[in-house]
């Protein structure tokens, strides 16, 4: 499908918003071990040294190889591929992956990479949440990953993913794992994944908002605030343990 055909597809999204739901429709490979999901799918879908990697797989970890239901807001159409990822998971291991995205694009691109245990919706992160939570859902991961951070700007994915974390909690049981992309712990982290040509507007984010810009800093300082959960991770994401 042509880049003009999604550009297209895009540009129509809210008239989805709420009414497209459909399932994946590939046939996924089965493994004996969470070391080879992750392995087979960094060389296949992803790039092997991918700087997030390690702390996706570590999520995962701490599924302990039991069933999960995954929330993901923003489907993965690229980087780590995160989507594919999760419904392997839950192909080899039992559970499913709910993803929503605002966009339709990344639904159509992804779809034919996934097992019928990811549904995919076209909808609005924050409401979708909150019409999840009226189901009496639990979840076992969340992954954040919805609103892309914009140095220029860096409060707004701020702002967003703590809607979305707080959208989440009537959802969240006793040991829920947290995960949140875009949420470096530090320039390095920044140049880590990006490179140093941002640099400059990391240093004025931090300085302006006495904070490291990130789709997850907010939710950090409310979870240290409440002393809720426990940090198992933060380097260029943030992973937590509820």
């Amino acid at each position: 499908m042509s880049n003009a055909l999604f550009d297209i597809l895009d540009s129509a999204s809210d008239k989805w918003w709420g009414k497209l739901s459909i399932r994946g429709a590939s046939t996924r490979e089965t493994f004996l071990n969470l070391n080879s999901v992750i392995e087979t799918h960094f060389q296949k879908y992803s790039t092997p040294t991918h700087p997030c990697r390690e702390t996706i797989g570590c999520a995962l970890e701490l599924l302990n190889g039991r069933s999960a239901v995954i929330l993901e807001t923003g489907t993965a159409a690229y980087g780590t591929q995160s989507t594919i990822l999760f419904d392997s998971y839950v192909s080899n291991f039992g559970g499913e992956v709910l993803t929503v995205d605002n966009r339709i694009t990344p639904l159509v691109k992804i779809r034919d990479y996934c097992s019928e245990r990811t549904k995919f919706h076209c909808d609005d992160s924050v409401k979708f949440i909150k019409s999840l939570c009226e189901t009496g859902t639990k979840v076992d991961l969340i992954y954040l990953d919805s609103w892309d951070l914009d140095l220029r700007s860096p409060m707004d994915s701020a702002i967003h993913g703590l809607a979305e974390f707080l959208a989440c909690v009537p959802m969240v049981q006793e040991g829920t794992v947290l995960l949140i992309d875009d949420t470096p712990s530090s320039l390095d982290d920044w140049v880590n994944a990006h490179g140093i040509g941002q640099s400059d507007l990391y240093d004025q984010a931090f300085q302006n908002y006495k904070i490291h810009p990130g789709k997850g800093t907010l939710v950090k300082q409310y979870l240290e605030s409440l002393s809720i959960g426990r940090q198992v991770s933060h380097r260029y994401q943030l992973l937590y343990q509820l």
